[in-house]
């Protein structure tokens, strides 16, 4: 038996890649329907509407330095545009995590575009 696992190693070694591989982009796409939900809960908590969602997946903003320390699997970086009650419209930066949240305690954290008068 060892001497077909022996000859058969890489083919092995290839096979438990695969399945990591697997396994982990269904825990990070499970993770990032959750935040997607996050977002959309903590919108309507705030009575925001959201009109542009986009996933900064290569750039964090200002929570470069959490993500670098706690962004793992579950936190992710959104940059919004949403329009508040009066018809206020806010750009800003979006941070939803998961498990991290419990070293930060907060699961969602915004940081709003300084608006220059002109």
């Amino acid at each position: 038996m060892w001497d077909y696992f022996e000859s058969h190693k890489t083919t092995f070694g290839l096979v438990v890649f695969a399945v990591v591989f697997v396994i982990m982009r269904f825990v990070r796409n499970v993770a990032y329907l959750r935040a997607e939900e996050t977002l959309h809960q903590w919108a309507r908590d705030n009575g925001y509407k959201l009109l542009s969602i986009h996933y900064q997946w290569n750039s964090t903003g200002p929570f470069f330095w959490s993500a670098v320390f706690l962004g793992c699997i579950d936190q992710f970086v959104f940059r919004v545009k949403v329009a508040d009650k009066e018809g206020w419209i806010m750009q800003g930066w979006v941070c939803c995590r998961g498990i991290a949240s419990a070293a930060t305690g907060r699961p969602v954290e915004v940081e709003w575009d300084k608006v220059v008068p002109e």
